[in-house]
């Protein structure tokens, strides 16, 4: 509830089958300060758009999250 925003990326479902109870949007709605906003391409393009000089970004999951920053573009 400290963070300003709280960016939901999909769910990565490692061993187990995503049985589609529970999705990131779902996830997102009930999280303080949560948003769902798409794919990883969705995710990267709202941030280039919303990241300002002095904010902290934290990108923390399981999986391919890592590869956010491929597609951001960043240089």
């Amino acid at each position: 509830s400290d963070v300003d925003k709280a960016i939901i990326a999909d769910i990565y479902a490692a061993r187990e089958l995503d049985n589609g109870e529970v999705s990131a949007k779902m996830v997102a709605d009930a999280t303080p300060n949560g948003e769902y906003v798409g794919n990883m391409d969705d995710i990267a393009d709202y941030l280039k758009k919303e990241l300002r000089q002095g904010d902290l970004l934290v990108v923390m999951g399981a999986g391919d999250i890592y590869k956010l920053f491929e597609h951001m573009d960043l240089k």
